[in-house]
């Protein structure tokens, strides 16, 4: 939840940007949602390797996954 909010703070500048600064219309929406769905991804990967709770379980795949 604390990502979504730090993200969804972020996806109307990029709309802005994109959007209207840069004239980009329908596909700069594409983009931005590509953005804001990325960096929630990736915030959520980073938050939850730090959290005692969840660090056992949160680990890059290696061979021994498979």
């Amino acid at each position: 939840m604390i990502t979504l909010g730090i993200t969804m703070i972020f996806h109307p500048i990029w709309s802005y940007l994109l959007v209207w600064k840069y004239e980009l219309g329908i596909v700069g929406t594409g983009i931005t949602g590509v953005i804001t769905n990325l960096t929630i991804l990736i915030l959520n990967v980073l938050y939850s390797a730090y959290l005692p709770d969840t660090k056992a379980g949160s680990f890059f795949p290696d061979k021994r996954t498979f």
